[in-house]
């Protein structure tokens, strides 16, 4: 049996909203030197000064599903997982388009076959823009190299189903998608224990005790749209995200009531909106009051305010608590669920990904 050279799509998750997340298996082949310093250092995205191929698709770092796209560029060949995110597809040689997507996506894709003139070959190429949207899973072609120096593996003497997943890869991708905060979870607040939903009637926002996993939880459940319009900053800890939060029940995002000179007290409200709309209509940028930065410690930063999502406690009365903005943290914890134990199930039944 011939083996595949093409990698697979592993994960998928799709949000009420429509926006879908994948992350598929792909290859990066390098040199024996610059292998180390990935496994060392990790991925750093390509520069002018750093590359020997050119950046036909500008910065990031070049992977492809193709093994027989990556097979030139190096002995080493990583086997990887990789989040594309939004993906701007290039399909022609449009100079303006290659040097400024990364402005407002967060990878660039050469479609297989799609007439390129910069590709001859016809094999598909992607450029990523953030190195932590990719992880290493093994060396699937010269590790022998990198050990001893002697000759490495031919392409014909890979394993059968190499570009499958092996259990502990599973595991792997487990804690790759939950570290990029892909897929639906629970939103579940530290010190009081109650879980953020959205009401099914209202669609508005609520604090529960918990929710019962024999029926529909799908008013429990996220999702973390991103913003790939911010900028990139290196210098903040790799495990924080931003984006807005998606209610799998509605589709809708968390949006926080700000004003410009700041919040004042009693005024703080959330609404559930949709994603980028102008609500409420006298906010100049809606999605700025949709956007959460969640830090290491489980705290979610709110951009607008400049404040963080905490639970608010009624002076009158301490069983009365909702969902609010303050200057002092609150921590929240992610809690993967994945599916509904009555929607996907009954949606998703004999499907796979593709």
């Amino acid at each position: 049996m011939t083996t595949s050279t093409q990698g697979q799509c592993v994960y998928k998750s799709t949000a009420s909203s429509g926006h879908i997340q994948k992350v598929y298996v792909m290859y990066h082949a390098t040199s024996v030197e610059n292998a180390i310093s990935i496994m060392e250092k990790g991925f750093q995205p390509s520069t002018l000064a750093s590359t020997v191929h050119g950046m036909i698709l500008g910065q990031g770092v070049y992977v492809s599903r193709d093994l027989n796209k990556v097979a030139k560029y190096g002995e080493v060949v990583f086997k990887l997982l990789v989040y594309p995110g939004r993906t701007c597809s290039i399909t022609t040689s449009n100079k303006l388009l290659r040097s400024t997507w990364q402005q407002s996506y967060d990878s660039a894709w050469i479609p297989p076959q799609c007439g390129n003139p910069l590709v001859p070959s016809g094999l598909e190429e992607n450029c990523v823009r953030d190195p932590s949207h990719i992880l290493v899973l093994e060396v699937v072609s010269g590790q022998y190299l990198l050990r001893q120096g002697v000759k490495i593996l031919s392409f014909q003497q890979l394993p059968p189903y190499f570009d499958k997943l092996s259990p502990n890869q599973q595991e792997n991708l487990a804690i790759f998608t939950e570290s990029l905060r892909l897929g639906h979870f629970y939103l579940r607040n530290s010190s009081t224990g109650k879980l953020l939903c959205v009401e099914e009637k209202s669609r508005r926002c609520c604090l529960v005790e918990r929710v019962d996993t024999s029926t529909c939880t799908c008013h429990a459940l996220w999702s973390l749209l991103r913003d790939t319009t911010l900028s990139m900053d290196n210098s903040g800890p790799s495990e924080e995200r931003t984006g807005s939060f998606c209610s799998k029940l509605s589709g809708r995002v968390l949006t926080v009531k700000t004003r410009e000179d700041g919040m004042l007290p009693g005024e703080v409200k959330c609404y559930m909106a949709d994603f980028g709309i102008n609500y409420p209509i006298w906010t100049k940028n809606t999605m700025r009051c949709q956007e959460f930065t969640s830090g290491t410690s489980g705290e979610l930063f709110h951009r607008a305010s400049g404040q963080f999502l905490t639970i608010t406690r009624d002076v009158n009365n301490n069983d009365q608590r909702w969902v609010g903005l303050g200057h002092g943290r609150d921590y929240w914890e992610f809690v993967y669920e994945g599916l509904c134990p009555v929607c996907d199930r009954k949606d998703d039944r004999g499907k796979g990904n593709n």
